[in-house]
């Protein structure tokens, strides 16, 4: 019987080593990826109307010769009415159009003093146009739109962020109904904020 126990102690002493009768909790991990969200208001130079854009996306752990890169989903939002006196983006039209761009964006982002970030991306997606005209009635089409941009940012607290910074925003021809839109390029001017979870 005590080489029994004998032996039990032994072969169980390794496991006892070196606790001193504590509970050990594992230390958390930090968290490598955090997702936030956003929206900004802007301003389309040629368009000469207000755009609108939603995101949802995720900083990551990677980084760039000291740019944190992030990654995000956006929507966008913008429509021209046009009575006549003017053009739908230099077709002489009487009508209205909306766009709806749906983009892949990366961005990278660097401190350039307390509280203060440099930022600038691209992406790529695709916007819906859709064109509604008197007498000749309403199509849409999808095409491929590209962006590019740059700006400043300020950590207003650890959950919210502050940006303003400026785009140029790319589209692909639109075909509707036959009828060809150049749609060409635009330069946006925004303002916009955003929530880290």
């Amino acid at each position: 019987m005590k080489k029994h126990i004998a032996l039990l102690m032994a072969l169980t002493a390794p496991l006892f080593a070196g606790t001193s009768g504590k509970e050990v909790v594992a230390e958390p991990q930090p968290t490598l990826i955090e997702w936030f969200a956003g929206g900004s208001l802007g301003y389309l130079t040629e368009l000469e109307e207000p755009m609108y854009h939603l995101h949802l996306g995720q900083d990551t752990s990677m980084q760039f010769s000291g740019w944190d890169f992030a990654w995000f989903a956006e929507i966008g939002y913008a429509e021209k009415e046009d009575t006549g006196t003017g053009s739908l983006s230099d077709n002489p039209l009487t009508g209205e159009m909306t766009y709806m761009p749906i983009t892949i964006n990366g961005k990278l982002e660097r401190e350039i003093g307390e509280n203060w970030n440099l930022y600038a991306g691209a992406g790529v997606g695709y916007a819906q146009v859709d064109v509604d005209i008197p007498f000749l009635g309403s199509d849409d089409d999808w095409v491929l739109t590209f962006q590019a941009f740059t700006g400043v940012q300020y950590d207003i607290n650890e959950s919210w962020e502050a940006y303003g910074g400026a785009r140029w925003i790319y589209y692909d021809d639109a075909d509707l109904g036959g009828l060809t839109l150049d749609l060409d390029d635009d330069l946006l001017f925004e303002l916009g904020a955003r929530y880290n979870f």
